[in-house]
């Protein structure tokens, strides 16, 4: 920055406090310059990113639990957003149900694979009226 070769940084760090509490920051340094390109001054912020890093702690803690459960299913898993409609299954069910060259299935072709005597379980109806009902 003294050199011109920046305006500024940005720079994350953990901080402890006196009684062991460690708080994650965001620091941001601005250089502040005369009319000669000269640093006059710096100004900085101090941004407190603590509950941010907990929730991306959390968030990765479940995305590898989830990744576990995931392995756990040996059969595969297929997932649906009830809303848009988009259905997709994991490539190990795709395989498990049409064999290792099979294709991805999406929602007819999988709901052809149900055994029809399964077809009344495994309907989303409830579940789409559900959501298309009023709320109270």
């Amino acid at each position: 920055m003294l050199q011109g070769k920046r305006e500024g940084y940005t720079v994350e760090k953990p901080y402890l406090r006196p009684f062991g509490e460690i708080v994650h920051v965001l620091i941001h340094v601005v250089a502040i310059r005369n009319a000669d390109g000269k640093v006059v001054r710096f100004i900085s912020q101090i941004e407190d990113i603590t509950r941010h890093k907990q929730h991306e702690r959390q968030l990765a803690e479940r995305a590898a639990l989830l990744e576990l459960e995931i392995e756990a299913v040996r059969g595969g898993f297929w997932q649906m957003d009830i809303l848009t409609g988009m259905f997709e299954t994991s490539d190990r069910l795709t395989q498990f149900i049409g064999g290792p060259t099979a294709a991805r299935l999406d929602l007819e072709r999988y709901v052809n694979r149900v055994n029809v005597n399964d077809g009344a379980q495994a309907s989303t109806l409830p579940v789409r009226r559900d959501l298309n009902s009023p709320k109270e």
